[in-house]
């Protein structure tokens, strides 16, 4: 039995795809890029993204991400939970201490949740590094005295899924995100969930 279950937020429990899309486009005439369409990029890791279809050098990468992000924390109050999320939290955690580790900041995750009644998150770690994500993991358990095989870690995205092998957690990737199902299935994660009342199987990882 799991003793904690921690999510990631964009694209796992809230949809902030439109957002995103949104602070790209706003972002294009300074960075110089063109935007790729969408079925391009949905099997890619952000980074490959970043690299080939933005075409950013390395150095840019980044400011580009620092300008996304200040702007996404404002827009993303707005996000909702996917159908199903909250009732599907609720439910696991009668029987597990749930976390978010989030690149989003943590005022909006609060927000978002507050907004949909979510009261059962025991704590959010926002502003997570959009490549460290491992490292939080480790100083979570740590904190916690929990052994990684107490612990797994759900995302949308590739990124997601490496950064609990990093950490050597275990790992569950939900198909509604922001990568395609088959890239995610690439990765061998421990779980696949393909609806939000699979995290129930979570428990029993």
């Amino acid at each position: 039995m799991m003793k904690l279950i921690i999510f990631d937020f964009d694209g796992t429990l809230a949809d902030t795809r439109e957002y995103v899309m949104e602070v790209v486009r706003e972002l294009q005439p300074k960075y110089h890029y063109v935007m790729p369409p969408p079925q391009a990029v949905h099997g890619k890791h952000i980074f490959s993204i970043l690299r080939e279809d933005l075409k950013l050098p390395l150095w840019r990468i980044p400011f580009f991400v620092n300008d996304v992000r200040k702007r996404i924390y404002v827009m993303c109050r707005n996000a909702r939970l996917y159908p199903g999320i909250a009732r599907a939290l609720k439910r696991v955690s009668a029987d597990c201490q749930i976390g978010i580790v989030s690149s989003n900041d943590a005022q909006v995750v609060h927000a978002v949740l507050k907004r949909h009644h979510v009261q059962c998150v025991s704590f959010v770690r926002g502003r997570a590094p959009l490549f460290g994500k491992h490292r939080i993991l480790k100083l979570i358990m740590r904190s916690k005295r929990l052994s990684p095989d107490e612990v797994v870690y759900v995302g949308d995205e590739i990124r997601d899924v490496i950064a609990a092998k990093k950490a050597r957690v275990r790992s569950a990737a939900v198909l509604w995100g922001y990568n395609s199902p088959a890239s995610l299935k690439k990765e061998h994660p421990d779980l696949v969930c393909k609806l939000p009342t699979d995290f129930v199987s979570l428990l029993t990882l």
